[in-house]
């Protein structure tokens, strides 16, 4: 009964002060109105994206119809984290810093500065789902989705580009083989048995070149999108409509303590 009688008489001090009330509750309203618009939005674009599986580039499969389909287009969780690490390395994430102008959001003098600054706003995680995540926090979410996308789309490009230069450095040495070979056949002292194994040897070089030149033109995908990020479905912080809606509320709360310190004095 003392409990209800104390709730009943808290009710009617607030009551009896209800204009003091509307007034710290409006000022607290008005405030977090003020700080939601000083702050600044920030958007969250994220992109999902499986590993590719590497093996697809070995050449041995062209050739070899047994083994040909056995392989898987998805890479593994190991895959998985090596490709984690390639995204979060400088080379990628200068060369998306430059081509998005990210320069306008981080406006310090040095480019390390930026980039260092920029690295805090990328989150990349492999989910429970073995897929990659990319996660962007950026001022604006057009550019925040965009930056998402291009940090999957320049690691595989990179990826394809190493392998592409790899392949060229085995091409050039086949080739410069096949060259002394064929300057060796101009000898007089070679017997004709010497010639045409050396002939045969060119020949099975020659066809090495051409299956190696074919493996560049099919270069798998390392990493593949699942999902692209969304500008139209983008996470906003602050939220503004909470922020507001939590200093109200503790506006509220401060001005009935206020209240009822001010009875316990009197």
């Amino acid at each position: 009964m003392e409990n209800n009688l104390n709730l009943l008489t808290l009710i009617k001090l607030l009551l009896k002060n209800r204009r003091f009330l509307i007034s710290i509750t409006a000022l607290a309203a008005l405030i977090g109105a003020s700080v939601s618009f000083l702050l600044t939005p920030r958007f969250k674009a994220t992109a999902s994206a499986l590993a590719g599986n590497p093996l697809l580039n070995d050449k041995a499969r062209l050739n070899n119809p047994n083994i040909k389909d056995l392989y898987s287009y998805f890479g593994n969780t190991d895959d998985l984290d090596r490709l984690r690490a390639i995204a979060e390395s400088d080379t990628i994430l200068y060369t998306v810093f430059v081509k998005n102008n990210l320069s306008a959001f981080y406006r310090q003098n040095d480019a390390y500065a930026n980039l260092r600054a920029f690295k805090k706003d990328i989150f990349i995680r492999r989910s429970d789902k073995d897929q990659l995540l990319i996660s962007v926090e950026l001022p604006n979410a057009q550019i925040a989705a965009s930056v998402a996308n291009d940090i999957a789309l320049q690691t595989n490009i990179h990826l394809q580009s190493l392998i592409a230069k790899e392949e060229d450095k085995i091409i050039q040495v086949i080739a410069t083989s096949i060259q002394k070979n064929k300057e060796a056949l101009t000898n007089n002292t070679m017997s004709e048995t010497e010639k045409m194994q050396l002939q045969n040897t060119i020949s099975d070089q020659e066809k090495s070149v051409e299956e190696w030149k074919q493996q560049k033109t099919i270069s798998p995908n390392f990493l593949m999108i699942v999902e692209y990020a969304n500008p139209n479905r983008v996470g906003i912080f602050p939220n503004m409509a909470l922020l507001i809606t939590l200093i109200t509320i503790s506006g509220f709360m401060l001005a009935c303590v206020i209240v009822a310190f001010k009875n316990r004095l009197a």
